[in-house]
């Protein structure tokens, strides 16, 4: 077996949410985020700190160095519910950026400590990355069992990017891309010539941060990838080429989906008979506990 380098296990974004139970605490919430924008060169002298007011929330981000943001605070109403909502952008934290960010919120946010965030707020929505510094992008087949959703983003000149496996408005979404091409894109320098991201989107957890570790199902076990080329010596049957030629233009999911049944179930077996020995989602998930570590408060 020939060797598979990966980077740590990280988390790539985070939402917490901490519901506000008195007039009093949201009133004063909405009047701190207002309050922190207009000391923002106090708070943060080298960036800014922006403010955007929505018709039923009010958020505000932090920017250590102009550019880069780190974290966003929301104060809103949603379906008469009222909340707090943190979101975090680990990767992005550079230095002491951190530890700074959880002074600011303690001490102007005293009811909404980062602690409070983290021990006693329900995750409303998580990524976490898988990064593979030897398997390329679509060079592989991604597939799912009790989905019908997929699709392979592919820009104006047909170049390939994204491959999404699962529905948008489902609790779990794989996202799988080139990120080297992606930091390109975005006039960003990348660490290495080949870089795929392997991106698990999770929602509506309904536990805290610190309750991941002991209590979060692994999402990459719901996750399967198949060699290509050991599926393509499995069968010559023409339905079967066909079929590996619609996973790479349209997702397995989807050409699944196209499929009648009794050939669903057929096909589904040989992609589970070529699974890449390189894709080993226990071994991966690991390294939850030290992405946790860089939140932790």
């Amino acid at each position: 077996m020939s060797m598979s380098l990966w980077k740590t296990l990280l988390i790539d974004r985070i939402h917490m949410n901490i519901s506000i139970t008195t007039d009093y605490l949201y009133k004063c919430a909405c009047g701190q985020l207002w309050g922190m924008h207009d000391i923002q060169k106090d708070l943060l002298p080298q960036g800014r700190i922006t403010v955007s007011k929505g018709k039923y929330s009010t958020r505000i981000g932090f920017y250590p160095d102009k550019k880069r943001k780190i974290a966003d605070i929301e104060v809103g109403q949603a379906h008469k519910n009222r909340y707090l909502k943190l979101s975090l952008y680990p990767p992005k934290f550079v230095g002491d950026e951190f530890s700074r960010f959880k002074e600011i919120l303690d001490s102007l946010l005293p009811d909404f400590s980062y602690a409070k965030f983290f021990f006693e707020s329900h995750v409303s929505y998580i990524e976490i990355a898988c990064d593979s510094l030897t398997h390329l992008a679509h060079t592989f087949i991604p597939f799912r069992q009790k989905t019908n959703h997929s699709r392979i983003f592919c820009d104006k000149h047909g170049v390939k990017g994204a491959t999404y496996l699962g529905s948008r408005a489902s609790n779990l979404l794989f996202c799988i891309y080139n990120k080297t091409k992606h930091l390109i894109e975005t006039k960003k320098l990348p660490a290495h010539k080949l870089h795929t991201r392997i991106e698990a989107r999770s929602r509506k957890l309904k536990l805290a941060p610190a309750e991941l570790l002991l209590k979060m199902p692994n999402p990459f076990h719901r996750l399967w990838i198949a060699d290509i080329n050991k599926a393509s010596t499995l069968s010559e049957d023409p339905e079967w080429l066909l079929f590996l030629g619609a996973c790479a233009t349209i997702g397995s999911a989807a050409a699944l989906a196209n499929l009648k049944k009794k050939d669903r179930k057929v096909f589904m077996d040989r992609l589970f008979a070529a699974r890449a020995t390189w894709w080993t989602p226990a071994f991966r998930w690991t390294g939850l506990a030290a992405a946790l570590e860089q939140i932790a408060p």
